[in-house]
């Protein structure tokens, strides 16, 4: 899905309430400010209660789990804090004596604790907390913390790698915004307050779900990455005060937040959809000792966004009237480019590098929304699939490929071990958005890829068809729009045509990542199935021997 880059200038939202949960499934605690870990808010679900067989207990089976208050120490949240025998959490609920439970002191390991899919050791807070949850749930319970001495738990990999949590239900944090609880408790008989949702960061001051296309954030100069949608089970129908289960509000989050309704083309259609699961890029800060703290009244700024419609790379969608790109910009008003209509005039004598040709005309709105924006009259134009045809370069590929507005070639290949090459010899790291590739792939040795002739992903053949020389593109820092000369002068001492092609004639360009070709023929006759996602792997069927050989 596409992700737009913003700068972030203007805070889309700050943060109003924090929220950590000790225990899984017990009441939450609110709090001013949190430390962070990179497996969530400090404290946050190191505990769970489990049964005689070792899974958990959760309020979807144990609703009355929700009367469980849970109070930390004051000092709890001091970013260095660290416990002593003598500091204790405090568990009560109705009709039980208080059960204290020592945060220093580690008990005995348990085995075959089971979370979801993870199954690992626990250390068990002995006898009086297995009674005293045995006697409130009213069947034979122990209460364990998560072994982080020896137990690592993985988020899932297919949504976001290098990241952990412990018992969540599957991500370290969950965000939402007040205006999205406000729009559904306009939809609600009653409403209902923030804890049926169980967040540990809640915003104001935004569009009600804009959170749901919120893919990088920044909060208090921290980067947290919007990694899925949290989908909900019974826990929102749940009264948090008394325990009591009910219909709503899932009821009306099935007529207004379903699959079927906001990812109309997605699989699971009766799924609801409350919140974005996060996790924090906790690496970037890694050589930070002190301060990794959020509050509450932080700015919450938006880095990245999904800016198309959530549908829009469904093998078969088809736009409407309704289905819209949004275009924005540091001190603009967003720009909606509607995707199906092409009743526009048609603009002549468009060119593109060596290409020239007729294009539709977006119209005089985007005209002077890019005329204001850049300073000189422009105008916004799309591709003519209907009348034109844009060949790449014969001397390159043989066969019928073409192309769109690209520099040449329909699709660019990269690698994460390139860009990890580069940045050995940067005094400042750059991200993979500098060279702009369509495809990234990562697994093989820096720079592999020059000489890949063939590869297949999926079960799609991609051929290589020459090295991209590269021009000022890749010294624009994208975040900032200013260009930073030192990308290219490292460029042009480790990856010059002289370097890496000493025979070639173009001595001074230089080269990074492969131009490629799909071969489309060979699934012309199939209507669907036509995908490649992230994850897929990358088979080499041919290449050349070194660099030199490659075409250029």
């Amino acid at each position: 899905m596409e992700s737009e880059l913003l700068a972030p200038t203007i805070s889309a939202a700050k943060v109003s309430s924090l929220f950590i949960y000790p225990i899984k499934s017990c009441r939450g605690i609110s709090v001013s400010h949190a430390p962070l870990t990179p497996t969530g808010l400090r404290w946050d679900r190191q505990w769970v209660v489990v049964n005689s067989k070792g899974r958990a207990c959760t309020q979807r089976v144990d609703p009355k789990l929700a009367l469980v208050e849970v109070q930390l120490p004051p000092d709890a949240l001091v970013e260095d804090y660290q416990p002593t025998n003598n500091s204790y959490m405090v568990l009560k609920a109705p009709g039980m004596e208080s059960l204290k439970i020592c945060l220093s002191k580690q008990h005995e390991v348990t085995e075959a604790i089971t979370v979801w899919e993870w199954t690992g050791s626990a250390w068990d807070e002995g006898t009086e907390a297995s009674q005293w949850f045995s006697d409130f749930l009213g069947k034979p319970c122990r209460l364990v913390r998560f072994n982080a001495a020896s137990e690592v738990r993985r988020v899932d990999p297919n949504y976001v790698g290098g990241h952990r949590t412990y018992f969540s239900d599957g991500y370290p944090f969950l965000l939402l915004s007040q205006e999205s609880l406000d729009a559904l408790n306009e939809h609600l008989k009653e409403p209902v307050p923030i804890n049926r949702f169980r967040p540990n960061i809640l915003v104001e001051g935004c569009d009600p779900y804009s959170e749901d296309l919120w893919t990088e954030i920044k909060i208090s100069g921290f980067s947290f990455e919007g990694v899925k949608l949290c989908s909900r089970c019974k826990v929102p129908t749940i009264n948090q005060e008394t325990g009591i289960a009910g219909s709503e509000p899932t009821e009306t989050l099935m007529k207004t937040r379903s699959g079927k309704v906001i990812r109309p083309d997605a699989k699971n259609k009766n799924k609801v959809y409350f919140g974005q699961n996060m996790v924090w890029n906790w690496m970037d800060s890694s050589a930070k000792r002190s301060g990794k703290i959020i509050q509450v009244g932080d700015p919450v700024f938006v880095l990245r966004k999904v800016e198309l419609p959530s549908e829009a790379f469904l093998e078969n969608w088809e736009p409407t009237q309704e289905s819209y790109m949004v275009v924005k910009a540091p001190g603009m008003q967003a720009l909606k480019v509607c995707l199906s209509k092409q009743e526009q005039e048609v603009a002549d004598a468009v060119t593109v590098w060596e290409w020239t040709g007729s294009a539709w005309d977006e119209g005089a709105e985007a005209s002077q929304w890019f005329s204001d924006y850049l300073g000189k009259p422009c105008q916004l134009v799309r591709f003519n699939t209907a009348s034109e045809v844009r060949k790449v370069d014969p001397d390159y590929v043989k066969g019928q490929h073409d192309t769109l507005f690209t520099d040449g070639y329909p699709f660019l290949l990269a690698s994460q071990e390139s860009l990890n090459a580069l940045n050995e010899h940067l005094k400042e790291t750059i991200s993979i958005n500098r060279f702009r590739p369509n495809i990234l792939v990562e697994g093989c040795e820096p720079f592999s890829e020059d000489i890949w002739t063939e590869i297949k992903i999926s079960k799609f053949s991609f051929f290589g068809v020459k090295l991209c020389y590269r021009c000022k593109m890749p010294t624009i820092n994208q975040g900032t729009g200013i260009a930073e000369p030192e990308t290219n002068e490292i460029l042009m001492k480790t990856r010059s045509g002289e370097i890496i092609r000493p025979n070639d004639k173009n001595k001074k360009k230089v080269y990074f990542g492969q131009y490629m070709t799909w071969n489309w023929t060979e699934f012309s006759a199939e209507r669907s199935g036509k995908i490649i996602e992230v994850g897929d792997p990358v088979y080499v069927l041919r290449k050349v021997s070194s660099s030199a050989e490659a075409a250029a």
